[in-house]
């Protein structure tokens, strides 16, 4: 066989791995970001692209810098046939092939003040970095607000600013980091590169308390006039302080209705948790706190303290999941106790949380969210809060959030008059809320 009848192979099966190689169209935005997809409908000032990662995307041509195809029939005929025409003329289709398809870094990397992630599929997004943490990453992208991803599927992460880093059995440093290829690259004034095996975190911050902080805001309302007057007020907010190992939430929900004068609604539970992460899915709860008010449950004030072990059964991109128990304390004061009765009561008790998210479709979240309590019979035996929520994102700060809640106290405390009020209470509320 001469040289050509051996080269004719060879480029056919060098096209025919560029082919397969291939992975789609990419679309190259204006602001540097790359997706790789799919265009799946043109007109003269838009393009509709389905993207691997963020789904169906309508995109301004304006928007557009360069529009990548793939046509994988079209290109192996084509090298083929200049192969068998020519040795240097295949070759040269081979390389240049290649080289189309390769993928590139975008110019803006390291330079426009943009956090950047490159993604196992060959797409680049860009934005503001909020955590890696629990081998996840959370990126609220310039295009496709938050998204959330497994760090396996993460090729690359290269924040513009120095951040928060923290390896197993090391202390935590603030310096430039970047991942790439399984390699987390800190560059302090002693440079180290580890494995993304042994990274427990990494969080913006180090100048400014507000870059590790996170949370959402619902509020709903509900007005009617008439012949029936009714006034429905709900308010649901919840905080969140990252850093690489550590996370602080803080949580308040209130409750406020009043039919034709007379109340019937008027409660308040504020919560707060700080959990230390640990090795394979494991945290500890050092310390949780709530306090709850319903006087219309004959409850003044309570106040809950304990210490948990928890631990996350699925931490994925569209599902999570944990679980947390341990020892407590309580103390309630009621509103009206029968004549002689003391009206506080005290208890140690069993308190448990579990909490589940999972991602229904790209635009809707189911949320369920239980804590409860066992305690003495004069503490209530045992009482908890339910809230199922459906969360319909609207943009990227917005979304419609439709709750049921549900509230139990087992043996609720009687009152002067002899009346026993309900074991249960049941609500549901429709906010609008806001992500910061």
């Amino acid at each position: 066989m001469n040289r050509y009848g051996l080269l004719l192979p060879l480029c056919g099966l060098t096209c025919l791995l560029t082919a397969g190689a291939a992975r789609g169209d990419v679309i190259v935005a204006t602001n540097g970001e790359r997706f790789v997809g799919k265009v799946v409908q043109e007109s003269a000032d838009r393009i509709v692209f389905e993207s691997e990662i963020g789904g169906r995307l309508t995109i301004a041509r304006s928007r557009i810098r360069e529009i990548q195809r793939t046509v994988v029939g079209a290109a192996t005929t084509t090298a083929t046939t200049t192969a068998v025409a020519t040795t240097r003329a295949a070759t040269t289709t081979a390389v240049a092939t290649v080289a189309t398809t390769a993928p590139s870094r975008p110019a803006g990397v390291g330079r426009d003040g943009f956090d950047w992630l490159e993604l196992d599929s060959g797409e680049w997004l860009k934005g503001r970095l909020v955590y890696v943490q629990k081998k996840r990453v959370e990126l609220d992208s310039d295009k496709l607000d938050r998204q959330k991803f497994d760090l396996k599927d993460v090729r690359g992460i290269y924040p513009a600013h120095p951040m928060n880093v923290k390896f197993e059995n090391l202390q935590p440093v603030f310096a430039p980091v970047t991942v790439q290829n399984g390699v987390v690259t800190v560059e302090s004034p002693q440079r180290l590169q580890l494995p993304v095996d042994d990274l427990t975190g990494i969080t913006p911050g180090g100048k400014r308390e507000r870059d590790y902080w996170s949370g959402d805001f619902s509020l709903g309302f509900d007005l009617e006039a008439g012949n029936t007057r009714q006034l429905n007020l709900s308010a649901d907010l919840s905080l969140t302080r990252r850093t690489p190992d550590t996370r602080f939430d803080l949580g308040y929900l209130g409750n406020y209705s009043i039919i034709n004068d007379i109340q019937n609604a008027q409660n308040q539970r504020l919560t707060g948790t700080y959990d230390i992460f640990l090795d394979h899915g494991f945290f500890i709860r050092p310390v949780s706190a709530e306090y709850y008010r319903d006087p219309l449950a004959n409850i003044e004030n309570r106040v809950t303290l304990g210490v948990a072990l928890g631990y996350s059964i699925f931490d994925r991109e569209d599902l999570e999941w944990f679980v947390a128990a341990g020892p407590s304390y309580q103390k309630t004061w009621f509103v009206d106790v029968p004549a002689g009765e003391d009206d506080t009561a005290s208890s140690p008790g069993l308190s448990l949380q579990t909490k589940f998210k999972k991602e229904l479709t790209d635009k809707i979240d189911l949320i369920f969210d239980y804590s409860g309590i066992f305690t003495t019979p004069e503490s209530g035996s045992y009482s908890h809060h339910v809230a199922t929520t459906l969360k319909f994102e609207l943009t990227k700060s917005f979304d419609v959030n439709i709750s049921f809640i549900w509230d139990r106290i087992n043996n609720p405390q009687t009152q002067s008059d002899g009346t026993v009020p309900q074991k249960d209470d049941y609500r549901m509320t429709v906010g609008v809320g806001w992500t910061f």
